[in-house]
């Protein structure tokens, strides 16, 4: 009763409305292209049928893999519009030649909605595509690995070099695939130089829109302005004892950090954090990776939350370190008093034995801390614990 539920719920959720929405564009762009090109109403029919079929399969998937949490209402607007646009683009590449540039909107989607949804709306636009153009399925193939493939790679065109390797990549992926069709048999035709000229475009231009214009980096700035108020709000809403955990954790790593002069904003702010992911599920700390990359949190305080815990990845910077000890510290300073209030362990010995297992576990060992910022970090949290 309750998958039963879970299923009829969708109409309720943006799930549906993100399909409606694109369900509506397809129906009028297919009606005024299929129009003005002279196709026959069957034809337009079948096109307009399969891509709401898929469209529908793909609100399940939103909802059953809760992507719908993760999508915004302007990043929805955005990211349908863009999808409308490759949609336009397919209905009249059969009468010309657009090349691989039918399927930028969907490429520029990419960059601010799951990669998971801009996949599944390449398979839908390779769909229609081929269906237009009356291609193989090897075609199909060929087109939606390379599709993938840029969604895929596409963050990282934020530096040159990147860039230059997801050219190399892309258009040497190109080639094979050209050699593929042609049963290995490659003429270097104008097609095929045009073909393998507007890959390179394609990558370029998201590459310009991506330094140049960057909607991904404009939406983080957005959300960095809220960042505190919002997440923390959340948090606090959520569970008012991880809370002010959290916030305790980020206040000592800012004051740890300054003693020995690491960044004090990523060790509070991963401090703040490292518990956030406990809101979406079991596997917190992975959790809170996704929750804080989709707000546009900077990856250096994603990486402390992601290694803070001592049973995870090991700590590759100071402020990790320090979030890991401030956390660990204050965790058992919390279950002793509450736990075995009778315990007469004093706050030194707590923290030098927890700084002596976090060395014998070596993880330090990628900090670039040198012993000299450990002796001082150990003191640091001896004087604080002390006091309080």
């Amino acid at each position: 009763m309750k998958k039963r539920n879970k299923i009829l719920s969708t109409v309720l959720t943006p799930c549906l409305q993100f399909v409606l929405m694109n369900s509506l564009l397809i129906i009028g762009i297919s009606i005024l292209a299929g129009g003005l090109l002279g196709v026959t109403y069957g034809n337009i029919g079948k096109m307009i049928f399969w891509n709401i079929e898929y469209m529908f399969v793909l609100a399940l998937f939103l909802e059953v893999f809760e992507w719908g949490k993760r999508l915004p209402a302007k990043k929805m607007v955005l990211a349908s519009v863009l999808y409308a646009a490759s949609f336009c683009a397919v209905w009249f590449s059969a009468n010309c030649q657009l090349l691989n540039f039918w399927m930028l909107g969907v490429l520029l989607a990419g960059f601010f909605i799951p990669k998971e949804l801009a996949i599944a709306l390449q398979i839908i636009l390779t769909i229609s595509y081929c269906m237009i153009n009356e291609l193989p399925v090897e075609t199909f193939i060929c087109y939606f690995t390379f599709g993938t493939l840029i969604l895929l790679l596409e963050e990282f065109l934020d530096r040159l070099q990147n860039t230059i390797a997801i050219l190399i990549i892309g258009v040497t992926t190109n080639i094979a695939f050209l050699i593929l069709l042609q049963d290995f048999e490659l003429a270097m035709s104008a097609d095929v130089v045009l073909e393998l000229v507007s890959t390179a475009v394609t990558i370029l231009c998201l590459w310009g829109i991506h330094i140049y214009f960057d909607p991904v980096k404009k939406m983080k700035k957005k959300s960095a302005s809220l960042l505190e108020e919002s997440l923390m709000d959340q948090l606090n809403e959520y569970s008012k004892t991880i809370y002010r955990h959290s916030l305790y954790v980020g206040e000592v790593s800012r004051e740890a950090a300054k003693q020995i002069g690491a960044n004090e904003e990523i060790a509070y702010k991963g401090g703040c954090y490292h518990e956030i992911g406990r809101m979406r599920g079991k596997d917190y700390i992975a959790c809170g990776v996704e929750i804080l990359t989709e707000a546009g949190v900077s990856k250096e305080v994603v990486d402390v939350v992601k290694e803070h815990n001592i049973h995870k990845d090991k700590p590759t910077s100071k402020e990790a370190a320090i979030v890991m000890l401030a956390d660990s510290i204050i965790t058992t300073i919390r279950y002793l008093r509450t736990k075995e209030p009778d315990n007469k362990v004093t706050m030194e010995v707590v923290v030098k034995s927890i700084f002596k297992k976090r060395r014998e576990m070596e993880m330090f060992t990628q900090t670039g801390l040198p012993e000299q910022e450990l002796e001082q970090l150990q003191q640091y949290f001896i004087e604080t614990f002390k006091e309080k």
